[in-house]
């Protein structure tokens, strides 16, 4: 309490303690504070860091994204929206490259594979804050420029081999396995190495194959999993006995294992039903889901082009109308918001028993069904 000024008492208490009108009172805190910023201006300032980092933005458009959503605050979700805006502007997300920093007005400096699956992870995060189906459209872009760049690709056959594991290298299989921290075609002192733990940054492999896998939901498109699989693989057989200090890769497996709720409502936002849908799908305590809006009218057909899981999603008869689905697999419609808030309950709620001694090894929980 002895460095940073703060204001100990209310301007009403001020007023009884002074015996002065509520304004005056404020003005005279206006007054002081305005001599105080003189006083400071005259000092040496200290240095201004002034560097974009590719992915340390991401991760605050993450967080702007889910605050809108849970605080129900418009301010974060344009702030999360005109950052991503931002990025690409300056180049920091192209076709051409990634870039992991912005100073001086130069974008330089290769990004890394953290960098770039948490920007991707922030374009998916801010499309459930904004429901813009050209940020799934912009994800699908990135994605495929993060496996330009980043991939483990097995290699080709050799002449009178056939396609299989064995043409592989140790822990890929015939869909690669995880992903080099480094783009491909950078000159390094130390060969490519693959990114399995986190540390302040969530593991970028774990990040990436979360990312794959809403991917996979969103779009239908099986490379997408294969890919997450591949990730799994690898990366759970590495961490080896330390699984946990890869939180974000077990988050990762418990996806492709559980499955993923897929919830798609379809109808006007600010109908009272929509927003009875949107509230357990957002703030219903699902650990990791996908959502996916189907607007009404033209802006609907055009939704369904840019993300297949809302293909023959229209409000049935004109009316709000919302899906749960696994692994593709959707329950039937429904228009009452409380029977979507039973579903996901249900599917939150643990199994009435659990047989014994049947937790999934490493290997095994990265399987599922095809």
């Amino acid at each position: 309490g002895m460095t940073v000024l703060s204001k100990a008492k209310t301007s009403i208490e001020l007023a009884q303690e002074f015996k002065l009108g509520p304004p005056q009172v404020q003005k005279t805190l206006e007054r002081a504070l305005g001599i105080l910023v003189e006083k400071r201006a005259s000092r040496v300032p200290p240095k201004r860091d002034d560097k974009v980092i590719l992915g340390w933005n991401a991760t605050a458009i993450s967080a702007l994204a889910k605050g809108a959503v849970a605080l129900r605050d418009d301010r974060y979700r344009r702030a999360a929206e005109a950052a991503i805006a931002r990025l690409r502007e300056e180049k920091l997300v192209s076709p051409a490259r990634f870039s992991r920093r912005l100073a001086g007005g130069t974008s330089d400096h290769p990004a890394a594979l953290a960098d770039c699956a948490l920007y991707l992870k922030a374009v998916l995060d801010t499309y459930e804050a904004s429901f813009d189906p050209a940020l799934v459209e912009h994800a699908r872009d990135v994605a495929q420029w993060i496996e330009r760049d980043f991939a483990d690709t097995p290699r080709a056959p050799e002449s009178g081999e056939t396609e299989s594991e064995e043409t592989a290298g140790p822990g890929e299989t015939a869909d690669g396995g995880a992903y080099y921290s480094t783009p491909a075609g950078i000159e390094l002192i130390v060969p490519r190495r693959k990114p399995h733990f986190g540390s302040a940054l969530p593991s970028a492999n774990g990040t990436h194959a979360r990312n794959l896998l809403r991917l996979h939901a969103l779009t239908g498109d099986a490379r997408f999993q294969a890919r997450a699989d591949g990730i799994l693989r690898e990366s759970l057989a590495a961490t080896g006995q330390a699984p946990s200090a890869a939180p974000e890769l077990l988050i990762a497996a418990l996806m492709r294992q559980r499955g993923i709720p897929e919830i798609v409502i379809a109808g006007d936002l600010r109908n009272p039903v929509m927003q009875g849908f949107l509230e357990p799908s957002l703030r219903g305590g699902i650990p990791y889901r996908v959502l996916a809006h189907r607007p009404i009218g033209e802006a609907g057909v055009r939704a369904e082009e840019m993300i297949p899981i809302l293909k023959d999603r229209a409000p049935i008869a004109g009316r709000p109308t919302a899906w749960f689905c696994e692994n593709g697999v959707c329950q039937a419609p429904t228009q009452d918001f409380k029977i979507l808030r039973a579903t996901i309950e249900a599917w939150l709620a643990p199994p009435a028993t659990a047989p014994p001694n049947t937790a999934p090894t490493n290997a095994e929980a990265v399987q599922g069904e095809d």
